[in-house]
């Protein structure tokens, strides 16, 4: 039996189905125009929202690090 490897690019999407990420995200960019108007419109408003997106790259980036990592060592398990 041979062992088909993932697409890099489902590693990523792959967390992004978590509806908690998918609520984050919509709670960004809701508050990136609502921090910008109560500060006249300024960019500083809009940190609180790109930080909520900074840590969801972060988290979606880990997530599937971590699972690709999982492949390679179930794919070395294959080899043997």
């Amino acid at each position: 039996m041979e062992f088909e490897e993932t697409e890099c690019y489902k590693f990523f999407l792959a967390p992004l189905e978590d509806p908690m990420l998918i609520i984050l995200i919509v709670a960004a960019f809701v508050s990136i125009p609502v921090g910008m108007y109560e500060n006249d419109w300024e960019a500083k408003g809009a940190l609180e929202g790109i930080a909520i997106l900074i840590a969801v790259i972060i988290v979606t980036v880990v997530s599937a690090y971590n699972d690709w990592a999982k492949e390679q060592e179930f794919k070395k398990l294959q080899e043997v």
